[in-house]
């Protein structure tokens, strides 16, 4: 009988041992799933980040270049402003020193007695035609009125 108990004591030990190797083995195998599908999931994930990455530096790349080339033109539009404002204040200066000059001719001329001589003479050759065209029409009246 202590050989039997001993037997049935030593079978069972067997037994629980292996049902504790076999939930071992059953949690390995699960553990082992749940590693596999994590990692799956998490290069899946990676490569998508990696796509979305690519896309956006390549988004940028072009946003960037696109601003050079705004900048550029905005630079190239500033001088080309900055040309004809120069060109306007060279013209305006032209035209104001036109200007001055014409008018220092027009105060020489107004002060010389050049000037007040020549006036005098138009007003009396002027004053002279006027009545030459006088008499000239008041001698015509009176040859029409005497026919």
């Amino acid at each position: 009988m202590q050989v039997l108990e001993r037997t049935m004591a030593s079978l069972n030990s067997q037994m629980e041992e292996m049902c504790r190797s076999d939930v071992v083995s059953r949690s390995r195998e699960q553990h082992e799933t749940a590693i596999r599908t994590l990692t799956q999931k998490h290069q899946s994930e990676m490569l998508d980040l990696n796509r979305q990455l690519t896309s956006l530096q390549s988004s940028l790349e072009e946003k960037s270049s696109l601003v050079d080339k705004l900048t550029a033109e905005l630079h190239e539009f500033d001088n080309v402003k900055g040309m004809e404002r120069v060109k306007q204040a060279d013209v305006v200066n032209k035209l104001t020193q036109s200007l001055e000059d014409s008018q220092k001719q027009c105060r020489d001329l107004l002060n010389s007695s050049w000037f007040w001589r020549f006036c005098y003479r138009k007003f009396v050759l002027d004053c002279e035609n006027h009545v030459q065209i006088q008499r000239w029409k008041s001698r015509r009246f009176k040859l029409n009125s005497n026919r």
